[in-house]
């Protein structure tokens, strides 16, 4: 029941109103609808710049993804630099090794060579002294007998001429062995000068070994320089292009997107233009290796042609001591020969002075 009348007295109601107002019941809903427009009007402007904050939002996640996308590109390219760097280290320090181990097997071939030489030298010096007995013992055997022959004839002749001929002997013994302590006197004071020849070549030898070790010394001190320069060179380009990136991070805050887009090109060419200075450097170190592999091969050919040089002044040397010992050999032949025809010549005076004798007798 009260439902009843609360519509009847609400339609009452709105009667009155109506009647009241008469035309202003229009002019109310016009204005609600007015109101209506400018509220879907406000809410679309509030739409409008709900999308575009949406739109500013995404744009900034791109240029931040944009910028991280080049933080990570920067961090690989140093990476890939810092990795090149470490594979030429360990390839130059392959080819030290390599030059190194080569110099060693130079070494070791050198001091088999001289091991070789001295064993040849000392072979040559033993046959020498076997050769001089075995004359020294057939000298002693031929004198033996020519001592028989004359003691037989000595014990035919009389008790005087035994005398005489027996102080002869003697007095031609001692001649003898004064000559044969003569002989070995000169062959001990060539053997010391031979060895005082030999230990001055090691001597000479050894010298140059430590000059070709202090020039290698020095070769290596200097690549070292070179190395670490050019290391501070590349921490200097590092340091530098640090500084530029800090600059245009603080002018891509300051400045608007188109100026953004323009710096990111500008970075661009920059990046560019530092790759091909980058291979330009890459280019002249190459230019420097080649030019250092060079002059080693330039060194290696002056030692080798240094070492031919020693080797045929040995060679020379060599010849020039066995003419010594030819020589030698045939003063000794000379003086042998001398000795014989002076024994012969006592032997024929000896018989003549017996011929006479026995004329004597006779007479």
């Amino acid at each position: 029941m009260d439902g009843g009348k609360e519509i009847v007295v609400e339609k009452s109601w709105r009667e009155k109103v109506e009647r009241k107002l008469g035309g202003k019941g229009k002019k109310v809903e016009k204005r609600s609808e007015e109101e209506e427009e400018e509220e879907e009007e406000e809410e679309e402007e509030e739409e409008e710049e709900e999308e575009e904050d949406e739109d500013e939002e995404d744009e900034d996640e791109e240029e931040d993804e944009d910028e991280e996308d080049e933080d990570e590109d920067e961090d690989e390219d140093e990476e890939d630099e810092d990795e090149d760097e470490d594979d030429e280290d360990e390839d130059e320090d392959e080819d030290e090794d390599e030059e190194e181990e080569e110099e060693e097997e130079e070494e070791e071939e050198e001091e088999e060579e001289e091991e070789e030489e001295e064993e040849e030298v000392e072979e040559e010096e033993e046959e020498e002294v076997e050769e001089e007995e075995e004359e020294e013992e057939e000298e002693e055997e031929e004198e033996e007998e020519e001592e028989e022959e004359e003691e037989e004839e000595e014990e035919e002749e009389e008790e005087e001429e035994e005398e005489e001929e027996e102080e002869d002997e003697d007095e031609d013994e001692e001649e003898e062995e004064e000559e044969e302590e003569e002989e070995e006197e000169e062959e001990e004071e060539e053997e010391e000068e031979e060895e005082e020849e030999e230990e001055e070549e090691e001597e000479e030898e050894e010298e140059e070994e430590e000059e070709e070790e202090e020039e290698e010394e020095e070769e290596e001190e200097e690549e070292e320089e070179e190395e670490e320069e050019e290391e501070e060179e590349e921490e200097e380009e590092v340091e530098e292009e640090e500084v530029e990136e800090e600059e245009e991070e603080e002018e891509e805050e300051e400045e608007e997107e188109e100026e953004e887009e323009e710096e990111e090109e500008e970075e661009e060419e920059e990046e560019e233009e530092e790759e091909e200075e980058e291979e330009e450097e890459e280019e002249e170190e190459e230019e420097e290796d080649e030019d250092e592999d060079e002059d080693e091969d330039e060194d290696e050919e002056e030692e080798e042609e240094e070492e031919e040089e020693e080797e045929e002044e040995e060679e020379e040397e060599e010849e020039e001591e066995e003419e010594e010992e030819e020589e030698e050999e045939e003063e000794e032949e000379e003086e042998e020969e001398e000795e014989e025809e002076e024994e012969e010549e006592e032997e024929e005076e000896e018989e003549e002075e017996e011929e006479e004798e026995e004329g004597a007798r006779m007479s």
